[in-house]
């Protein structure tokens, strides 16, 4: 599985704590691998998105532009 990161995911990544940062690679690259963890797709403006549960924080990309 391929993920497409846009450029504010990257800077939003670069801004938190490394370790937690590290994490979130690291949970993303073991969904990619496996396609097996907590995926929940998401309602109302975020319909189309899923929220990927890595640990704690939540994984969660911003609502598409221009959604009601």
């Amino acid at each position: 599985m391929k993920f497409i990161w846009p450029d504010s995911a990257r800077s939003d990544l670069r801004a938190i704590d490394r370790e937690i940062a590290v994490r979130i690679l690291r949970g993303l690259t073991e969904y990619g691998e496996s396609g097996k963890d907590d995926l929940k797709a998401l309602a109302g403006k975020w319909r189309g998105y899923f929220r990927l549960r890595i640990g704690e924080p939540i994984a969660t990309p911003q609502p598409p532009v221009g959604a009601p």
